[in-house]
């Protein structure tokens, strides 16, 4: 048996809330998965110069492997795994998740999809279950509170999770946590 903690940023992930609580497999139909569990089971009974690094890679791939597949077994469902298996709703919620700081407006959201404005709203909602904006919004709080939790401060997190200002960060934090930002950082000391 080998267990592994993932560490996604807490609670405020959407990811995180978006995933049910236990998520099987069984090794013998997924030939990868298979593979890479033989090759870390290795590295940990050998426990050779280097293993550690291999194991945590090894670690890593077999979790983004597991949550593709989860994301797959939720096409055709509704929330967040949904929407990162539509066939185009996937490629703008990839691209806010990789670039939240980025100017985002629904022409863009929907660009990256390949959609109409029209039509991408509706269907993010549809499959999501919540619009794109309040989706963009609740992904860059969930930021902005792990980036709060590392110390960073209120005006630097507002910056690099695409809020124009600390104010307007504050405020949306304040709605969807129930605590300022200064007090999550204070909490800290």
């Amino acid at each position: 048996m080998i267990a592994a903690t993932i560490e996604f940023g807490g609670s405020s992930n959407p990811l995180v809330n978006a995933l049910p609580e236990c998520i099987t497999f069984d090794l013998h139909v997924e030939p990868i998965m298979l593979a890479l569990t033989d090759a870390l089971a290795v590295e940990v009974e050998k426990n050779q110069c280097g293993s550690q690094v291999i194991i945590n890679r090894l670690a890593e791939v077999i979790v983004l492997i597991m949550l593709r597949r989860t994301i797959g077994r939720h096409a055709g469902g509704s929330g967040l795994l949904a929407g990162l298996a539509h066939p185009q709703l996937h490629h703008a919620l990839v691209a806010v998740h990789d670039a939240p700081a980025a100017v985002w407006d629904i022409d863009k959201m929907a660009d990256a999809a390949g959609m109409s404005r029209s039509y991408f709203i509706a269907q993010f909602r549809a499959v999501v279950g919540e619009t794109p904006g309040a989706y963009l919004t609740a992904w860059r709080l969930a930021l902005g509170h792990r980036r709060l939790t590392r110390g960073e401060s209120v005006k630097l997190v507002a910056r690099h999770v695409g809020f124009g200002s600390a104010a307007s960060f504050s405020r949306a934090f304040t709605r969807r946590f129930g605590c300022a930002p200064g007090s999550v950082a204070a909490n800290l000391v």
